[in-house]
């Protein structure tokens, strides 16, 4: 394992940007993957605002080592794993959500477990399988990330996407399908 990995912190709620602040304050590599959205107030003031995608997550790179020293940052509750134990993100899953956040108008989505299942065909997420849900009379893909219990959704193409069958024996998550030969 590499001297630093990135890790998912869990923070109280409405933290995610305070966590993001004091972790650049010490100099940390973070993460906090956010997407836009209309808001209107009550005084019927409408202004787009950003918010976090994953609420109440943001993914940290440090060396297991400093775990106390990131506990400690105000506005995080815990670190995801088992227990004691953290459970490191993958450098590429990292990247993906990049790759998501900046090139797709991802937002928030519930997590799901049934629905019909898809692979993506082609694009910068291809080989990825996923859910298939319909917003508004386009096509959403949802993507969930098991370790966090969260999923995110993204607008594709239909035919950018091909079902498999229901007898399918499993659907890769999306840490596996990002392992290499995966």
């Amino acid at each position: 394992m590499p001297s630093s990995s990135w890790f998912a912190a869990y923070t109280r709620p409405r933290h995610e940007k305070k966590v993001q602040e004091y972790a650049r304050q010490l100099e940390l590599d973070n993460f906090l993957p956010v997407y836009q959205t209309m808001h209107r107030w009550r005084n019927g003031v409408n202004k787009k605002i950003e918010l976090p995608l994953f609420p109440g997550y943001i993914f940290i790179r440090f060396d297991l080592r400093d775990r106390l020293r990131i506990i400690r940052i105000p506005g995080i509750i815990s670190l995801v794993g088992s227990g004691p134990n953290s459970s490191p993100v993958p450098d590429c899953q990292i990247e993906q959500l990049r790759t998501i956040v900046s090139s797709y108008k991802a937002e928030p989505h519930p997590f799901i477990k049934t629905g019909d299942k898809v692979l993506i065909k082609s694009g910068p997420l291809h080989g990825l399988e996923g859910v298939v849900v319909r917003k508004k009379g386009a096509y959403r893909f949802v993507i969930s990330l098991d370790f966090i219990m969260r999923s995110v959704s993204l607008e594709v193409d239909a035919f950018d996407l091909e079902q498999l069958p229901a007898s399918y024996p499993k659907l890769r998550t999306y840490r596996e399908a990002s392992l290499p030969g995966a």
